[in-house]
């Protein structure tokens, strides 16, 4: 059965032999082939039972090629949603790490100032002219020698 040919016609595109054939085209292939394409969907699996194999064939190598379908999408996805889960831990841990940089860095900044106030008051008090002797009022003398 397995070197038989059997006609089947494309429900959809298909690679076949390393070709792309269209859909609507009637090609000839072994029954494993056949199977293959009809667990993918690219062909009428009901058309192909009734004509070439018994229709519990067919409906066993679906169920098996869409289980195994389905098996290798369950883990793609939890892999994926591992890679999701860790990626997104990373970019919190990262975060984290900015956030307190930056609360480090505003305490600087702020004690920083603080300095500068302080070291202004200090410099004003330090280049001020010395306090002058108001001038004399009428009829008062001057108090300097």
């Amino acid at each position: 059965m397995e070197d038989q040919k059997i006609s089947v016609t494309l429900t959809g595109p298909a690679k076949i032999d390393g070709k792309r054939e269209p859909e609507g085209k009637t090609v000839s292939v072994t029954a494993a082939v056949a199977l293959q394409l009809a667990a993918s969907g690219v062909i009428n699996p009901v058309r192909f039972a009734e004509t070439e194999l018994l229709a519990g064939e067919v409906e066993a190598a679906v169920r098996v090629a869409v289980a195994d379908r389905e098996a290798n999408w369950a883990t793609a996805l939890d892999h994926f949603e591992t890679m999701a889960e860790d990626r997104l831990n990373q970019a919190l841990s990262d975060l984290d790490a900015a956030n307190a940089r930056i609360a480090d860095l505003e305490a600087a900044a702020k004690a920083d100032a603080e300095t500068i106030a302080a070291l202004e008051v200090a410099l004003k008090a330090a280049t001020a002219p010395p306090p002058t002797d108001p001038p004399p009022k009428a009829g008062q003398k001057s108090q300097t020698k």
